[in-house]
């Protein structure tokens, strides 16, 4: 600061008005000290002014500028992390749940295909128990229709024997054991047999059997049809005698007491 001063003071003592070639006295100096220190402190005044004048709005302005491009730089790189989190968060979402309905429509899929053949296996087991019990209807059935037609053969049989028609009760009682025994009614055929075997076979000669279309025929299919029934022999004694009335009717000659006429065949 000295050497400042010391130097503009030297410049105000050399500074002579042009032309002028005589020292200044020492009111000019002192004038001029006066208007340089008055013109520096005025310069400093208007500089100090601007400086802070600068200082005090300017730079307030950058800072806030720059705070700004600063804030906004943060803000798009806080911005652009936050998106790429998110974009990232997002996918694996994404990914999570598609893999979970994956996994929800593979295990769907697996319930339904077992829930389908659970319900086709309930399907065919009702099936075969309707089937079964169709069948079983049927052949209960069967067995109904072949015991009343039996039954209408045993009936007529034993009308014929009150009749005296022994060789038409021979057949028709034949027709009734076989379907008797077709049927299983084991009661009917033990009382069919015992009057075939007692009450008409001791009747009849071979002239009953040239006369009735099919006799001998009728009573082979009754005995393989109860020898196909009786499993437990039940009927074994009753048949073996059967065979032998069956075989002695067929050698015994005519008595001459009951004229037989040629009928045709009797409807079964």
């Amino acid at each position: 600061m000295s050497a400042f001063v010391v130097t503009c003071f030297h410049a105000l003592l050399t500074a002579a008005a042009p032309g002028a070639d005589a020292p200044l006295s020492a009111t000019d100096v002192l004038q001029r000290v006066d208007a340089f220190y008055t013109t520096s402190w005025n310069r400093l005044v208007v500089f100090t002014a601007v400086l802070i004048g600068v200082v005090g709005v300017v730079a307030p302005v950058l800072l806030v500028w720059a705070s700004s491009r600063l804030f906004k730089h943060e803000e798009d790189a806080i911005a652009g992390r936050v998106e790429a989190r998110v974009r990232a968060d997002f996918e694996k979402l994404s990914t999570k749940l598609a893999e979970d309905l994956a996994t929800r429509e593979k295990r769907l899929m697996e319930e339904i295909a077992g829930a389908s053949s659970k319900l086709d296996q309930q399907m065919t087991s009702l099936e075969k128990r309707n089937e079964g019990a169709l069948s079983q209807q049927k052949a209960e059935l069967s067995k109904a229709l072949t015991r009343g037609e039996a039954g209408i053969f045993h009936v007529q049989g034993n009308e014929r024997m009150r009749a005296g028609e022994f060789g038409f009760a021979t057949y028709s009682l034949a027709v009734a054991i076989q379907l008797e025994a077709e049927a299983a009614d084991g009661s009917n055929l033990a009382r069919a047999l015992i009057n075939l075997r007692d009450l008409c076979l001791p009747r009849i000669g071979n002239a009953e059997f040239e006369a009735v279309p099919d006799l001998d025929e009728k009573l082979s299919k009754a005995i393989k049809a109860v020898e196909t029934y009786d499993r437990d022999h039940v009927f074994a004694d009753t048949l073996q005698q059967l065979k032998v009335a069956i075989q002695k009717a067929k050698q015994r000659a005519p008595t001459g007491q009951l004229e037989i006429p040629k009928v045709s065949k009797p409807g079964t």
